[in-house]
């Protein structure tokens, strides 16, 4: 499968792609600017089932400092959306 994640930065600012083990969506690179941090972004279709398990074994990689974002496709009470998801409970 084709990974259509990308993460853009300015041409000027060093980066360096990060590898990941991973069948999920994911695209990670460490930028450095005036500190280096690695920048990591998940794609979660509505089909799949939110793992957490999956999730740390990706974050496991990813050097440290880092920001995790991500679509999830998920409606959560606890990130303030007013009802919830089946595939969250499981």
């Amino acid at each position: 499968m084709v990974n259509p994640l990308v993460i853009l930065a300015r041409k000027s600012i060093p980066y360096r792609e990060i590898n990941l083990n991973t069948p999920l969506q994911a695209k990670a690179v460490s930028i450095s600017a005036h500190k280096t941090i690695t920048m990591c972004s998940i794609y979660l279709p509505t089909t799949s089932i939110l793992n957490p398990k999956e999730i740390n074994q990706r974050v496991d990689q990813l050097p440290s400092p880092y920001i995790l974002v991500g679509d999830v496709n998920a409606h959560i009470k606890l990130w303030g959306c007013k009802d919830h998801n089946k595939r969250v409970e499981k």
